[in-house]
């Protein structure tokens, strides 16, 4: 196994693309191909599948690329180290599954603040639910994820660095307006409301029924008449009076202040939940996740106290 081979690897697992990559290198396409070849029976498994279409990366090729990258990551730390200035064929990147929350609305805060520091940084973000970014972690699919919940896992760490509050939101009509100068408590009324929900994947579904079960609320007889895997759908869905819904206060600001729905706490102190960073500790964190994690923190130290 030599450098070469590792540099085609994650090369072809970045673009796609076996003619592209053997450009880029300066090489011919045969010996790309050859690269890879060597390089699987060496290992003795499977990393790319080839169609005529596209090339992806196989279970075990997912997880050889994080190491693959971060010895190309070594690779060029030592020849800065020692003078060379030899131009990096591979960016360096840092590869991210975040749930819709943070994806949304506190990603790009950390990364514009990440990459005034390091402008030669890519970022890869795939955004899903909390459960696929709990598995891409465990699949070592990611360098880091973001999630809005706790998932108990094996070797997963979870980091709190956003306090995020939840409140329900309602359509703006003259029920709910009386409701808000003559408050009863939300136990009273939401069972009776058709209610809009995440999918079950969801962190904020997930945190929504222990917050509900802490108010002596029975879960399994709420009217919920939909569900969404994105959060705008559920704002627009109760300005336009489907039902109710409990949402992040964070991704409900605007529709709250604009009028187009209705805010009610879910209770007198309000029901706060962490933002957390997270990490598989059987994975070495590299340098560049190490400082994401760092900024993250930094960005939104306000929040935790």
């Amino acid at each position: 196994m030599n450098l070469k081979q590792i540099e085609a690897f994650v090369m072809i697992a970045n673009n796609g693309s076996f003619s592209r990559t053997a450009k880029e290198m300066y090489l011919t396409q045969p010996t790309v191909s050859a690269y890879i070849n060597s390089l699987e029976s060496e290992l003795g498994v499977k990393l790319l599948m080839r169609t005529t279409k596209e090339v992806n990366l196989t279970e075990q090729g997912s997880v050889v690329y994080l190491y693959a990258k971060e010895l190309l990551e070594v690779s060029d730390k030592i020849n800065e180290i020692c003078g060379n200035q030899k131009e990096k064929a591979v960016s360096s990147q840092i590869l991210i599954s975040s749930s819709s929350l943070p994806a949304q609305y506190l990603l790009a805060t950390i990364l514009a603040s990440y990459s005034r520091s390091y402008p030669h940084i890519q970022f890869i973000v795939n955004e899903s639910d909390s459960e696929h970014v709990i598995a891409d972690l465990e699949n070592h699919k990611a360098n880091i994820g973001f999630t809005g919940t706790k998932i108990p896992r094996k070797n997963i760490k979870y980091i709190p660095f956003y306090k995020d509050e939840l409140v329900v939101i309602t359509p703006n009509t003259d029920w709910f307006r009386i409701l808000k100068k003559h408050p009863k408590p939300l136990k009273e009324w939401i069972r009776n409301q058709p209610l809009i929900m995440r999918e079950s994947g969801s962190g904020t579904r997930q945190e929504t029924f222990k917050a509900l079960e802490g108010l002596d609320v029975n879960t399994d007889n709420l009217n919920v008449i939909a569900t969404f895997a994105n959060t705008g759908a559920i704002l627009i869905s109760v300005k336009e009076s489907v039902g109710c819904a409990i949402v992040s206060r964070l991704a409900a600001t605007a529709a709250i202040e604009s009028g187009d729905v209705l805010e009610f706490p879910l209770s007198d102190e309000g029901f706060y939940r962490n933002i957390y960073m997270v990490i598989n500790t059987i994975q070495p964190t590299n340098e560049n996740t190490s400082k994401l994690m760092s900024i993250a923190k930094k960005c939104f130290k306000s929040s935790m106290t």
